[in-house]
């Protein structure tokens, strides 16, 4: 648990993305206190840092019953911010909703957090993250607003976001904060009427598969209809979701005064909120526009509306201009008209008024029994084409010759203009025409990349406007999927693949969601991964891997995951997906081959950076975290080894410190299975037949009754399998093993010297009983006297590894077998130095020794390899 002066921590309470809450005491007040703390690792980036003690300066300067009250700010001795303030013991919104919350009771809350909100917006602060679980009750149950960390002075020039970003709860953002736009006090109102609709029908007014679907339909899709039992609810539901802000409540005070006039009857039920300004939350229809020429190809299809209406009377009514020729200097134009003001046709008196949906008629007269998706897929395509036609514009095409309707001065218009009917933005013919055309992205005129305008505020110049101005106004059937397919297609060409912005990934997934049986869109969604798959090699011959990666996980979900939410099928992902797998596994093998090989050669810093490789591909690969750890302690005390032997590998090998230097010591005897393996090398060649029979418990008078001399390790008179340390082998025969094992592996093998296996000797401190030595079993069976009493579970030898390993990591250095030096100080032949089967320890605490003739063979003594590091 953290420390922080003056504060004592109880528990946690809460824990987000930014920051976590802990119930603490505040000491030199005795209270309890919500304590807030920064997670340390985003401490060291400004921006979070910033907007973290952003929202402890905003609620420290809002003093209100229905807003958190912040006591304290400060940064810790380590770096940690922190705020306290007021605990909130009551729980959230969430909970009571899922508890069942009735009209009655939900009132005052809404209330008590719109007087919270109408307050912050009078000192110029949006919240602009209104949702359920922000609102908590203090220890009355009395709602109080909190989190204000993504909150905003309007009145600021400065943000902490980029223009385009969208910042809140998905599921609660108002079209222009889903659109990245800029939001004011009217969008906390949208977030509001959210959060009332989820409190009376337990639910969001939209959901989505993910948050790109949920802002696709707070955008787009129509305000959804309460049920039957709270449908008095619906006007201020209609006003406070309304999609252009205009049309909602324009102040919380507004917003408080509906509450009121609903919860105002003496029933139990509040009776419905009837708009003042309108009625039923209706409007009247448009009159039709007044008439004017058009063109056979614009055929005016249905009433403008209003932005629409008002565009088009805006546009001075001259001819159209002939197109300028290509590359020609533009010819000077007269002045402009003044245009004229349409003069408004009145409704006539018998018209009633109407809800919005219902606005839109057909030619005779009769409501389109769908012209509300139609209306709503006109809504889409229009912020769709127009953004992304006055982007493309910007970047390269072709500007329109200056006509007399031209204005003059250069102005800025919204990426994501009002709604209106959606244009065909086909190049149409030169003669019919002067919109500009979509540029070639082939055009060597075209900037390079890296200098597009940012998706937001786009700057246009006048003819571009005028042009852009005549498209909005237009009432030109246009083909939806055909328009989204086109404007994917041109993303596509520029590497726009994924968001923010516009991008071909979204526009083919709209042209999927307007018709799902669109192959040409499927593809386009899996060209979009294969492109994305493309970038993802060139950053792989940039030696770029973490960017590899990144961009092959992108292309891997567009292929799977994303793509699933347009209407893919698995297969259709299958080969971009195989290519992906691939790749990744050929680069992990090539990884592993060389982390292994570096580890052989005891490349500490190659074998290091291979396997951090391998993780990074596959974090979960176990050979790759072995191989890590390993590479830390190549070459040190305690590292174990093989060495690569032919076709085989060296005994398992293990450094120790040995008279102050490092040696390789192998950590079993010798088994008979290794030297089976050196024999067949060598052919099974002997001394000759003088070669004496092998001693049988090292007594001359005693020798083992096989007269093979060809193998006598083979049959030594005793029970062994191939685990068991090789006995019956003379010191000769140890020291070719060694030399063997040298060419084989390159390394320098050999004997240990008597000096080194007395060291060994006596570091090996075994317990009772737990090594191989002359205990009653021994006794027992070989009839013989006990040095111990004990049994250790072998009267002779025993497999090696029986029993437990010394300090050293090293196995049977006392007991089983001993073992042959390579020299015999002070004598002649060879010294076999330790404790066996047959002997017991010595009590002086001297390692046993016992000096033999170097052709001396016996069931006792065996041999361990030692290999030369430095």
């Amino acid at each position: 648990m953290i420390q922080i002066s003056g504060y004592t921590i109880k528990r946690e309470i809460g824990t987000g993305g930014m920051a976590t809450v802990y119930l603490a005491e505040q000491s030199s007040l005795e209270r309890e206190v919500a304590l807030k703390v920064m997670n340390a690792q985003l401490a060291s980036d400004p921006n979070f840092a910033l907007r973290f003690l952003q929202e402890a300066r905003t609620l420290a300067s809002l003093a209100h019953p229905h807003i958190v009250a912040v006591y304290d700010v400060g940064t810790t001795d380590s770096g940690m911010h922190y705020f306290s303030m007021q605990h909130l013991p009551g729980g959230d919104l969430i909970r009571r909703i899922k508890e069942g919350i009735g009209e009655q009771e939900l009132l005052p809350i809404l209330t008590g957090v719109a007087r919270a909100l109408s307050y912050a917006h009078q000192r110029g602060i949006v919240h602009r993250d209104v949702s359920p679980a922000n609102v908590l009750f203090d220890m009355n149950l009395s709602p109080v607003l909190t989190d204000f960390g993504i909150a905003r002075a309007v009145t600021r020039g400065s943000r902490l976001t980029s223009a385009g970003v969208s910042v809140g709860t998905s599921h609660y953002m108002s079209p222009e904060q889903a659109r990245g736009g800029d939001v004011d006090a009217r969008s906390d109102i949208y977030s509001l009427g959210a959060t009332v609709f989820e409190s009376l029908t337990g639910k969001p007014p939209y959901d989505g598969e993910d948050g790109f679907a949920i802002a696709y339909a707070h955008v787009f899709e129509a305000v959804p209809r309460l049920p039957a039992a709270v449908s008095h609810w619906q006007g201020i539901i209609d006003k406070a979701l309304a999609k252009d802000p205009r049309e909602r409540f324009q102040s919380m005070d507004e917003f408080i005064a509906a509450l009121s006039q609903l919860g105002g009857s003496t029933g139990n039920i509040p009776k419905p909120f009837v708009d003042p300004s309108t009625v039923a939350m209706a409007r009247p229809v448009l009159p039709p526009a007044p008439e004017t020429p058009a063109s056979p190809a614009t055929k005016v299809a249905e009433p403008l509306p209003k932005a629409a209406a008002t565009a088009k009377a805006a546009a001075p009514a001259t001819p159209a201009q002939p197109a300028a020729p290509a590359k020609s200097a533009p010819t000077p134009a007269p002045a402009p008209a003044p245009a004229a003001k349409p003069t408004p046709t009145p409704a006539p008196p018998s018209t009633p008024k109407a809800p919005v949906r219902e606005a839109v008629s057909s030619s005779n007269g009769k409501p389109p029994s769908r012209a509300l998706p139609i209306a709503l897929i006109v809504i889409a395509l229009l912020v769709l084409a127009v953004a992304g036609w006055a982007l493309m514009t910007k970047r390269g095409g072709s500007d329109p010759a200056p006509s007399a309707t031209t204005p003059t001065s250069p102005k800025t218009i919204a990426a994501n203009p009002p709604p209106a009917p959606v244009p065909s933005v086909d190049p149409p013919p030169a003669s019919t025409s002067d919109a500009p055309a979509i540029p070639d992205p082939n055009d060597p005129s075209l900037p390079p990349d890296g200098s597009e305008v940012p998706i937001g505020d786009v700057l246009l110049d006048p003819a571009q406007e005028a042009a852009l101005a005549k498209l909005a106004a237009a009432t030109t059937v246009v083909d939806p999927v055909k328009e989204a397919m086109r404007l994917g297609t041109y993303s596509l060409t520029r590497a726009k693949l994924l968001p923010p912005g516009l991008n071909a990934l979204d526009q083919f997934k709209l042209a999927l969601r307007l018709d799902p049986r669109n192959e040409k869109a499927r593809q386009g969604v899996l060209d979009v991964a294969g492109a994305l798959f493309t970038q993802a090699e060139k950053k792989l011959a940039e030696n770029r891997l973490d960017e590899f990666l990144d961009l092959a996980k992108r292309a891997e979900d567009v292929a799977t995951g994303l793509a699933a939410d347009a209407k893919l099928q698995p297969r259709d992902g299958q080969a971009v997906v195989q290519r992906i797998v691939d790749r990744k596994r050929g680069l992990r093998d090539d990884a592993l081959a060389t982390g292994r090989k570096a580890l052989a050669d005891w490349d500490k810093a190659g074998a290091t950076a291979a396997f951090e490789r391998v993780l990074r591909i596959e974090p979960s690969n176990g050979e790759a975290q072995r191989g890590a750890k390993t590479a830390e302690r190549v070459g040190e005390v305690g590292y174990t080894f093989r060495d690569a032997a032919g076709a085989g590998e060296s005994p398992e090998m293990g450094i120790v410190s040995v008279g102050g230097r490092k040696l390789a010591v192998a950590r079993s005897e010798t088994t008979v299975a290794d030297f089976k393996r050196y024999w067949s090398a060598r052919g099974g060649k002997t001394r000759g037949a003088d070669r004496p029979s092998c001693r049988d418990r090292e007594s001359i008078f005693r020798s083992s009754r096989s007269r093979n001399f060809q193998t006598p390790f083979d049959k030594p008179e005793l029970a062994q399998d191939g685990e068991h340390p090789v006995v019956c082998v003379a010191s000769a025969d140890a020291d070719d093993f060694a030399k063997w094992l040298a060419a084989e592996t390159g390394k320098r093998y050999r004997l240990p010297t008597t000096a080194e296996l007395d060291a060994l000797g006596k570091a090996a401190k075994p317990g009772a009983c737990r090594a191989n030595l002359a205990d009653a079993r021994y006794a027992r069976v070989l009839s013989e006297r006990a040095e111990l009493d004990c049994d250790d579970g072998s009267a002779a030898t025993a497999r090696v590894r029986s029993y437990d390993a010394d300090g050293n990591g090293l196995f049977d250095i006392a007991g089983n077998v001993r073992e042959w030096a390579s020299d015999c100080p002070g004598c002649r032949g060879r010294m076999a130095v330790g404790s066996a089967w047959l002997t017991g320890v010595n009590k002086n605490g001297a390692v046993p020794r016992e000096n033999f003739d170097a052709d001396v063979s016996t069931t006792s003594v065996g041999f361990r390899v030692v290999r030369e590091i430095d």
